[in-house]
């Protein structure tokens, strides 16, 4: 097990956004707390399979746990744009969408 400033600061981050994915979960009432939530779950895989890919010594499961983070990436990506329209209530446009498609075309790409 290796701990470095990159394990560090993902053990940070995966620690802190699943704690705050638990406290909107719990409290979050409106649409945006919730999409804020899910954005919070998805910040977590990505943090806690950096913090795997940095701490694991056999190159197999690195190469899953890099995998993990890479398909996590375009999600939290999608779901915070969609957190940005609706916590500013802006207009519903094509864009959510097609940010969405985008976010599920990487995740096909990131398994094959």
């Amino acid at each position: 097990m290796l701990i470095n400033l990159f394990t560090v600061s993902n053990l940070i981050c995966f620690v802190v956004s699943f704690g705050l994915f638990l406290f909107a979960l719990i409290v979050g009432k409106t649409k945006s707390q919730k999409i804020f939530s899910i954005f919070n779950f998805f910040v977590f895989l990505w943090g806690l399979s950096n913090f795997l890919a940095g701490t694991l010594l056999d190159k197999t499961q690195i190469h899953w746990a890099w995998r993990f983070a890479y398909i996590s990436g375009p999600l939290i990506a999608a779901v915070f744009y969609h957190l940005v329209e609706c916590f500013f209530e802006l207009p519903k446009r094509i864009f959510l969408r097609i940010n969405y498609a985008l976010a599920v075309f990487c995740l096909f790409v990131g398994i094959l």
